[in-house]
């Protein structure tokens, strides 16, 4: 049996939770009352309605099979994201100027044996950190130094030390989001199984197109005029996606609309030389995208058979010559 270290154990068992699911329903308050008041991106899953619909059934299958590594952490903690979580939010702040990826806070809940938890985390070399009546599992150099917690019977919440000893400060004082990051959790997280919501601008965050994009529409430079976003799925025989995004100006905003419906077009007319891209290209051809001032609106319905196929299609890929 391979050995996972306390290093990992956090986040192995956010792995577990993503995978369980896939994708990232209603916001769960309890849980958003603890995220960190700095955050400018925020994601949730509604896990019992996700795994209850006919997608999640299906991948939670492709999970079984793919994924038997983690059963040594459901013996060592009892816990099975399959069986034991019920829902998850991500808060995390954009990357600084050079940087890659969103660092955050992942908070879970669920059913957790504390007891187990606690006895693997010591086994694996923790060190225990209590604070306010709270214990976190550390290991590490104090920079960049990841953790766990157990923030009450049913909450996990793992990310930087900083940021889970923010989210203990929450549980007694939550301190409230920006505005209109709230503004647009609320309105994002009404009737979807998953959701998201960010203020961090756009031109963060490494954009890599087509060259056809790229060249013909001025893809990347557009994309990077988004100044907020937020969106959401909704499971059904049916799969609803909408994506709202605010640019920096009216101008800026039609333009978005224009490379969205460019790019669209591209990829219908790119699509039948690979099965992957078609699937795609198909669903594509009904997305609606609309604007209004700064503002721009994408919906798009797409066959829960179709994100099957999609799951199963491996992207085409040539070969260098």
């Amino acid at each position: 049996m391979g050995t996972m270290t306390i290093r990992t154990l956090g986040p192995a068992i956010l792995c577990l939770l993503s995978a369980a699911t896939s994708l990232f329903a209603e916001v769960d308050n309890g849980l958003l009352a603890l995220v960190p008041q700095h955050s400018q991106f925020v994601a949730g899953i509604n896990v019992v309605s996700s795994r209850s619909s006919d997608l999640g059934q299906f991948l939670s299958t492709r999970f079984d099979s793919q994924f038997k590594g983690f059963e040594q952490l459901t013996a060592e903690t009892g816990f099975d994201a399959r069986r034991d979580l019920q829902s998850v939010v991500f808060a995390g702040v954009s990357p600084a100027a050079g940087k890659r990826g969103i660092t955050g806070l992942v908070l879970a809940r669920g059913t957790f044996d504390h007891n187990r938890i606690r006895t693997a985390a010591l086994a694996k070399g923790a060190v225990v950190q209590t604070v306010s009546g709270i214990d976190l599992y550390t290991q590490g150099a104090e920079r960049g130094k990841k953790a766990f917690a157990l923030l009450d019977a049913d909450v996990f919440a793992t990310g930087s030390l900083t940021e889970l000893r923010e989210a203990v400060a929450n549980r007694l004082t939550p301190a409230p989001l920006e505005p209109q990051l709230q503004q647009m959790i609320t309105k994002a997280g009404t009737d979807n199984d998953i959701w998201f919501a960010s203020t961090a601008p756009a031109s963060r965050f490494p954009m890599h197109f087509d060259p056809d994009l790229d060249q013909s529409a001025n893809g990347s430079q557009t994309l990077q005029s988004i100044s907020a976003a937020s969106g959401g799925v909704r499971f059904g025989s049916t799969v609803q996606i909408t994506l709202d995004a605010v640019a920096r100006s009216e101008k800026d905003a039609s333009a978005l609309a224009d490379i969205l419906r460019f790019g669209s077009s591209l990829l219908q007319a790119n699509g039948k030389s690979d099965p992957h891209t078609d699937l795609l290209a198909s669903a594509l051809n009904q997305m609606l995208v609309s604007t209004a001032g700064q503002n721009v609106h994408v919906a798009l319905a797409m066959p829960e058979g179709t994100l099957e196929q999609l799951a199963q299609t491996q992207p085409h890929t040539h070969s260098a010559h």
